[in-house]
């Protein structure tokens, strides 16, 4: 794998997303309640490809998701409320979710929580069918 730089990008945020430090950081400003989505404007089809996000600060178990989104995942909400666009792990309550039965959300537990301070790391990998 080769190394490429990404930052979260300021047109694929939701509203209650505020980016700093060039784009390399993301913190919600929402009130209770209110979700909002944020990606960066990289696009993968094929291949393998690993990426981090370290975790400074969380409000409730239900606000970090990490993962990978398609294009039509609704920013202005959670990514898992957008049927069959999202796939990855909710770290502050371990549980991994991906699009289930009819589109809508699958959840199961997965892993230890994270805690403020920790790194998750993604790995997607496409393979040939």
């Amino acid at each position: 794998m080769g190394t490429r730089s990404y930052a979260f990008s300021q047109q694929l945020k939701g509203p209650n997303i505020s980016l700093s430090n060039k784009g390399m950081t993301a913190a919600c400003v929402h009130s209770q309640n209110s979700y909002s989505s944020v990606l960066t404007d990289m696009s993968f089809s094929a291949g393998r490809h690993y990426w981090e996000v370290r975790l400074d600060h969380y409000v409730d178990v239900e606000d970090i998701f990490v993962g990978i989104a398609k294009p039509s995942v609704k920013l202005n909400a959670h990514a898992v409320e957008t049927p069959g666009s999202s796939w990855g792990w909710q770290c502050t309550s371990a549980r991994k979710m991906w699009p289930g039965e009819g589109g809508r959300a699958t959840a199961t537990a997965y892993g230890e929580y994270i805690k403020i301070g920790e790194t998750v790391g993604v790995l997607l990998e496409f393979v040939e069918s």
